[in-house]
């Protein structure tokens, strides 16, 4: 069984770089990892983070800063092709970066419309006590459902952590034509799952189907405001 590991803040992200830059970084990782593979347990998952760091740090110049949700879509897609494609690789998890609360790996939102979402996100949490993720994703890898990716990465990132309410992760795909909202135990007591179908029925797939995924978002979060 894998590891779960949590990214430290890098200063840098392969942005501007795209697709080839992660599978290049990926590859040069695996390498490096399969080149001087030791240890077991935690020693393990230390000494790869090492490695990887390293060749992160290696390719620096090539990279250009960016937004934290920008970093965060590069870190999720380096990790995921490493999980995918080189077996000794067990760090398996992304860390999100700052107080992130939209992770649009299917790009369908604009910058604008991130901030915006991540303001009401911020309301939500501050007003309600209740935490609020969003993620679009075109590639489940490596779950097998669009419920075991919500459940997971909810897990994964303790969305809803220290909060008296909990908070639910939305995940959805354009591409696979999927949608999910995912309760914690603590935010089930909150928003029965009954009451979690209402708002995808109503709410989200009306406006999933005419492409309106912005407004579809703003509006869920309108009604979870009116609900808690």
């Amino acid at each position: 069984m894998k590891y779960r590991f949590l990214f430290l803040v890098f200063i840098f992200a392969g942005i501007n770089s795209g697709a080839q830059n992660i599978v290049t970084l990926s590859q040069d990782i695996c390498d490096s990892i399969n080149s001087v593979y030791t240890g077991k347990g935690n020693k393990k998952i230390t000494y790869q983070y090492n490695i990887q760091y390293s060749v992160l740090k290696k390719h620096s110049d090539q990279f250009a800063e960016d937004t934290t949700k920008e970093t965060n879509k590069f870190l999720y897609s380096l990790v995921q092709q490493l999980t995918r494609n080189c077996p000794v690789y067990e760090l398996e998890q992304s860390f999100l970066l700052g107080e992130t609360s939209v992770l649009d790996l299917e790009g369908l939102f604009t910058g604008a419309q991130i901030d915006t979402l991540q303001v009401e996100a911020a309301k939500l949490r501050e007003n309600k006590d209740f935490g609020l993720l969003i993620v679009s994703v075109d590639d489940l890898y490596p779950y097998n459902s669009i419920k075991e990716f919500a459940i997971g990465q909810g897990y994964v990132w303790s969305i809803g952590s220290g909060l008296s309410k909990g908070g639910i992760v939305v995940a959805f795909s354009k591409k696979l034509k999927r949608v999910r909202i995912s309760t914690s135990s603590l935010s089930k007591q909150y928003l029965p799952n009954e009451d979690s179908q209402k708002m995808i029925d109503k709410v989200l797939l009306p406006k999933f189907t005419r492409g309106k995924y912005y407004d579809a978002m703003i509006e869920l979060i309108k009604k979870l405001d009116e609900e808690l």
